[in-house]
């Protein structure tokens, strides 16, 4: 058998999204199959034409290979939330016979469909958990409790392996009936390029931030996100660091309106600027030209943006319902606040601002804890050895793996 730094894999990773949408999990897949695809392993990425609300919308189904990633597109049908229904990647997937499918998304419909197709061809499937446990809405609350009851009577979800992020959602798993030798734990990671040193001299430049002391909110502007506590926190912040001022950036999910009413009912619109959704380097130079990350989202499983934000050096304010909270809390990379409470989001950020000394502590804690625990490459590493561990050696033939040609779908 093959020596492990010789395997090379054939992996489908099947998501609702993918890049150029926005969105943490669509960056997740998009890191970790960059990094597989690095390594050599042949990566085919079977997704919709579908964007989330707020992105701009793609052209329409077709191959690409996007940074050495072969990208499947195919329409999607029923949108509900993040659940689209987008069944023409099957056949695509019975041709690729990959040695491994990797779902990303908890009760999404690829998922239980790909399952099929790996007990019809005996292609072992992992499950990568990305949140979603618990919530915060009624209707949404009845019809995943219905789901779950199917995944217990072993329906649905079958799968061979499941990938949690947290702690949190390996006690879930267990709770739906995962075995727990099935399971394994691989936190979300940041990128190697949020490790660089970016001017943000240029971004602050055309943004008109030079002389703002900046609090960044980077993400959707969804109501789950909690954008109006920032503006809520505003008035005492305000009060006391005339320069402060709050830069959304990220798609408008339906809250941009209802912020901006806010912050000119509450007197503060001067000191908020949105600027849409960001790219590339600019994302990293809006990291580097702020104080502080704020993240007061009533669910967030495990945002991205909280690792680069570390990466970067920048202390995180951030809810206790945000997933990731207690690496902020153990690692002093920042500060915790009570879920809602706007008037304790303002004494966390002011305790930051106020006190240079200790900003620059949590941002260096917050660096060091992202690079000794929270980098692709380490995320990857999992990865694979659960990819090996679940693939027979008789997959491990690098002949037979080369690069597929450009074919249409329905060839």
């Amino acid at each position: 058998m093959a020596t492990q730094s010789s395997k090379r894999l054939r992996i489908a990773q099947i998501a609702s999204y993918y890049l150029p949408a926005l969105g943490g999990v669509t960056r997740v897949v998009q890191y970790l199959s960059e990094e597989l695809a690095h390594r050599g392993h042949d990566v085919h990425v079977l997704t919709s034409t579908r964007v989330p609300k707020g992105n701009e919308r793609l052209g329409g189904a077709g191959d690409e290979d996007v940074n050495g990633v072969w990208v499947h597109r195919f329409p999607a049908w029923g949108n509900v939330g993040h659940m689209c229904f987008f069944p023409g990647f099957l056949p695509v997937l019975k041709r690729l016979r990959p040695d491994v499918i990797h779902c990303h998304g908890y009760r999404r419909p690829h998922g239980d469909l790909a399952g099929f197709v790996s007990r019809r061809l005996e292609i072992p499937i992992l499950l990568h958990v990305h949140g979603g446990f618990d919530p915060h809405y009624c209707v949404k609350h009845c019809v995943y409790a219905a789901y779950d009851r199917l995944a217990r009577a072993g329906v649905v979800n079958r799968f061979d392996y499941y990938i949690g992020l947290t702690e949190a959602h390996r006690e879930k798993l267990l709770q739906t009936g995962v075995p727990s030798d099935r399971m394994s734990v691989v936190p979300n990671a940041a990128k190697d390029s949020c490790f660089e040193t970016v001017d943000p001299a240029d971004f602050k430049r055309r943004f008109e931030i030079a002389d703002k002391r900046v609090i960044l909110f980077l993400g959707m502007l969804h109501r789950a996100k909690r954008p109006d506590l920032v503006i809520r926190a505003l008035p005492r912040i305000v009060a006391l660091e005339p320069r402060a001022f709050v830069l959304f950036a990220g798609p408008d999910a339906g809250e941009a309106g209802h912020v901006a009413e806010l912050a000119t009912r509450l007197d503060v619109a001067p000191f908020i600027r949105w600027i849409g959704p960001l790219h590339g380097r600019d994302t990293h130079a809006a990291l580097a030209a702020s104080e502080l990350l704020v993240l007061p989202s009533d669910e967030d499983a495990f945002p991205l943006v909280m690792l680069e934000a570390m990466a970067h050096g920048r202390p995180a304010v951030v809810s206790d319902a945000v997933g990731p909270a207690s690496i902020v809390a153990e690692s002093n990379a920042g500060i915790v606040f009570p879920s809602g409470r706007h008037d304790r989001l303002a004494e966390a950020v002011l305790s930051i601002m106020q006190n240079g000394k200790l900003r620059d502590e949590m941002g260096k804690r917050a660096r060091d804890t992202a690079r000794a625990r929270f980098t692709v490459s380490a995320a990857v590493d999992r990865l694979e050895n659960i990819y090996f561990r679940l693939c027979p050696p008789k997959a491990f033939d690098a002949a037979t793996h080369g690069r597929p040609e450009r074919r249409p779908h329905g060839a």
